[in-house]
């Protein structure tokens, strides 16, 4: 008659191997006609060994990974650094490779969880940065979480990650669009500067089993200055004519704006005719001209 003995190892158990006696079961089998007559089988468990998970970035563990990709417990150092220039009207997006490493002996379960660690200073921002998102990815299929990903993550997926194997995940990162911003605090949610994640895995029976990985995303100066809107008027000899503009700031950096003396007012006109002109600074922002108070540019 078969049986099966089934030994459960809860997680706080302690590792090791008992100072070597390791850990057994006797089995007894007894006659129900004789209670004489028996026989008893050991099962024994050597050895009870740590389930750990390592996160690392680019590389997996059976593929080369190095301390500089995160092997090993996390250091408190950033290990991948993606720049990018964000755009004016749409977010932008950069990726991050994770590989969930399963260096247990039993296939797991892992969830994956994400936490802001430092944001620019000095420009309003908060922690987390708003504006910005963070979604765990399936790869596309290409294996290098390009422009091809899949579904939204919330894990490693149903299906465990063998003992000695590691799944890759994809971590994208929104910059939200240098338009957002609440002035004049926070002028653009994008400023230039380092904004640091911090990834991680925990295995899903045991959350104490755990890793993280530091990663950065640089957000590069985006200069975008224009001036609007093109004027048309009509007039008469000996007649004045204005034009208002604005000069606008669509960047994520602050601007210092000249106008080069002599050149930034120029006669277009062929042949051409000798007008005098001149330009202004609203200074009370009320959008007329008012020569006695605008600040003339020389």
């Amino acid at each position: 008659y078969p049986l099966v003995v089934s030994a459960t190892i809860p997680p706080a158990a302690s590792v090791g191997n008992n100072d070597g006696n390791g850990f057994q079961v006797t089995v007894v089998a007894t006659s129900n006609a004789n209670n004489a007559v028996s026989e008893s089988v050991p099962n024994r468990l050597t050895t009870i060994v740590a389930s750990t998970v390592d996160l690392t970035n680019n590389l997996s563990v059976a593929g080369g990974a190095t301390p500089a990709q995160g092997l090993g417990p996390d250091d408190a150092t950033v290990k991948i650094t993606n720049s990018v220039t964000p755009a004016n009207a749409a977010p932008t997006v950069t990726r991050f490779r994770l590989f969930a490493n399963n260096t247990s002996p039993l296939p797991q379960v892992y969830d994956l969880s994400f936490n802001w660690l430092a944001v620019p200073g000095g420009v309003g921002l908060v922690s987390p940065p708003i504006g910005w998102t963070v979604v765990f990815r399936a790869d596309g299929g290409v294996g290098d979480c390009s422009t091809t990903v899949g579904p939204a993550l919330l894990t490693t997926g149903a299906v465990p990650v063998p003992a000695g194997g590691s799944r890759l995940v994809c971590a994208e990162v929104s910059v939200p669009p240098t338009g957002s911003g609440a002035a004049p605090v926070t002028p653009t949610y994008s400023p230039p500067g380092n904004y640091d994640i911090q990834f991680g895995v925990s295995q899903q029976n045991d959350p104490a089993v755990a890793d993280r990985i530091r990663d950065r995303v640089t957000v590069l100066p985006l200069h975008a200055l224009s001036i609007t809107p093109n004027g048309a008027q009509t007039t008469v000899p000996s007649g004045v004519t204005t034009y208002s503009h604005v000069v606008t700031n669509s960047g994520n950096t602050g601007e210092t704006v000249t106008f080069v003396p002599g050149a930034y007012l120029t006669n277009s006109q062929v042949p051409a005719f000798a007008w005098s002109t001149s330009a202004y600074l609203d200074s009370n922002a009320n959008g007329i001209l008012d020569v006695m108070t605008d600040t003339l540019i020389v």
